[in-house]
């Protein structure tokens, strides 16, 4: 019989959410590890560091949790729409570390920009016209992140 007094590291945590390439509409994620094992005796508290980068040489890390529970939800800034980001979380035990997780990623997609208000273009506020039926137009609303305009046509009005 074999018996092991030495501590064994946990088990790494699973990526839940983000799945490793997938898209979020927030600019503020909660990043969800399934929970690591304790493979010594289960009793152990077990908690999660996770590492977020902007670029994939994980230099310089964008932001950082310590102690963490199975979700976590970085806090440093709003992180940039329309980026890839990449991450990666360990489980420590209380006396030794898991290793790193593989490195996954997610792309931020939050599309919350709000239309600008589309401005009355003729006839001019106050304005007269000669014509029982005048064209009435607007500029253009955009969506505030430059990617796409709403589109207002003119409209002449008809008598029914």
């Amino acid at each position: 019989m074999f018996i092991n007094l030495a501590n064994d590291p946990p088990s790494v945590p699973k990526v839940f959410t983000p799945a490793d390439g997938g898209v979020v509409t927030t600019r503020r994620p909660t990043l969800v590890v399934s929970a690591a094992e304790d493979v010594d005796d289960g009793a152990s508290e077990i908690t999660y560091d996770y590492r977020l980068f902007s670029e994939g040489d994980l230099t310089t890390p964008v932001d950082e949790e310590y102690d963490g529970s199975t979700s976590w939800t970085p806090q440093s800034a709003d992180l940039e729409n329309k980026h890839r980001y990449f991450w990666q979380v360990r489980a420590y035990d209380g006396h030794d570390f898991s290793t790193w997780s593989d490195l996954f990623t997610f792309t931020i997609d939050a599309n919350f920009y709000l239309p600008t208000t589309p401005v009355i273009n003729q006839p001019y506020d106050g304005g007269t016209v000669a014509s029982t039926t005048p064209v009435l137009s607007v500029i253009s609303a955009t969506d505030g992140d430059g990617e796409a305009s709403a589109s207002c046509s003119n409209f002449t009005p008809t008598r029914t």
